[in-house]
């Protein structure tokens, strides 16, 4: 059994041209199983958070946090991987922010889960699987601006391992440090990592976007 818990991200710089007042910040995650037939299994979750007053240098919790607990025997065949997929925006419109964030969600959700994953039962395309949901991302986001958006693996057997990049999203010794996506680049830091204690690993990814101007980061922590 293993698990991944997102509790919230950090705000290091928000300095866009929209940042007028304090930002909305819709948070997308979802979690696709592999199996040892390197194909996508039936296990998968989706989730969202909305974190609004959001303002440079400051911690944000989510209401609720994200986590996710898998066995190896959860799918149709034992499964070897999540696939985890990330993206979070600025919401920028006139509306209520949680109407607009969800619409938002849904669109996201939909492109990535029905489109990037079709074939979840036919064995993987490497080529395509993560950088096209990466792009899904980018096209989801409609008039909202994309902050954040990543894709890598925990190995459900070993999750303190290394963690790897997800096919097409290429790695350097399991950091992803690649092409920036819709104007967001992952850090050249990288990805931190904390042995928190015997039964906890954290990874701290850091990210920038060119519109609008800013930097976040936020933890996954993995526990056995």
């Amino acid at each position: 059994m293993a698990s991944i818990e997102v509790t919230g991200f950090h705000c290091t710089d928000e300095t866009g041209k929209r940042d007028v007042g304090s930002n909305e910040i819709a948070f997308c995650l979802a979690a696709f199983s592999i199996n040892s037939y390197q194909q996508y299994d039936e296990f998968r979750r989706f989730y969202t958070r909305v974190n609004t007053g959001v303002d440079s240098g400051e911690d944000h919790s989510f209401n609720e946090p994200i986590k996710i607990t898998v066995n190896e025997d959860d799918g149709a065949h034992p499964l070897r991987y999540l696939e985890i997929h990330v993206a979070a925006y600025e919401i920028d419109g006139r509306g209520d922010t949680g109407s607009l964030a969800r619409s938002l969600y849904e669109r996201w959700r939909t492109a990535v889960d029905e489109e990037l994953y079709p074939y979840r039962n036919g064995r993987i395309d490497t080529d395509r699987s993560a950088w096209d949901g990466l792009s899904k991302a980018v096209v989801a986001k409609g008039s909202h601006q994309l902050v954040i958006a990543d894709a890598w693996r925990m190995n459900i057997r070993e999750p303190f391992e290394i963690t790897t990049s997800a096919p097409g999203v290429g790695q350097s010794n399991g950091l992803y440090v690649g092409p920036a996506v819709g104007g967001v680049h992952r850090s050249i830091r990288g990805v931190q990592r904390f042995d928190s204690d015997p039964t906890r690993r954290t990874d701290r990814r850091f990210y920038g976007a060119t519109d609008p101007l800013s930097s976040f980061r936020f933890d996954t922590h993995y526990y056995i």
